[in-house]
């Protein structure tokens, strides 16, 4: 069966490695999370700092460049930046 989504509008911040505070005053209280480092042992390079999310269903690791969007039942998850700027316009 195919299903077509209903176009609707949400509220998004990207996660740049850099704007913690940003993230934490757009989340709230409803998101948890940590900084989380993360490096490449097969090719040596250097840490990157991503973010471990606590959502009710469970622990998610946000990358840099990933996008935290608040849903239209005010319900937060997030999406990989390439599949965001697929999904969403953004201005």
């Amino acid at each position: 069966m195919e299903y077509k989504s209903k176009e609707h509008t949400v509220e998004a911040i990207q996660w740049t490695g850099t704007n913690k505070e940003e993230i934490l005053k757009f989340g709230g209280k409803s998101i948890l999370f940590e900084e989380y480092n993360i490096a490449s042992e097969m090719t040596g390079s250097e840490p990157t700092i991503c973010l471990k999310i606590l959502f009710p269903q469970g622990t998610m690791i946000v990358r840099k460049g990933d996008y935290l969007i608040k849903g239209i039942y005010g319900e937060f998850y997030f999406l990989r930046k390439e599949i965001f700027e697929k999904h969403y316009l953004i201005n």
